[in-house]
């Protein structure tokens, strides 16, 4: 089964986004709180398909983090951004 990061802050539509994405995409739903949270784990499981973000977690640049890392470790997962990202 495949797996997707999700990192959402708000609980009601993470419970969403994870039901979703279970039932009609069958990915198991991995949930995260922030960009170098993600990376940890895609050090770990690089074989993730998808990444499910914000642009920005707070200050952070949550996206751009993850994107970056993505990139410098050529890995093929996807990432799709919710909210709007300047820089990438």
């Amino acid at each position: 089964m495949s797996q997707t990061i999700l990192i959402e802050s708000n609980e009601d539509l993470r419970k969403i986004f994870s039901l979703n994405l279970n039932t009609f995409v069958g990915t198991d739903v991995i949930h995260r709180k922030n960009a170098d949270d993600t990376i940890e784990l895609l050090r770990i499981l690089p074989q993730v398909g998808l990444v499910i973000t914000q642009a920005k977690v707070g200050s952070e640049d949550t996206a751009v983090k993850i994107y970056n890392f993505i990139k410098s470790e050529n890995l093929a997962t996807a990432l799709l951004i919710i909210g709007e990202s300047k820089t990438i």
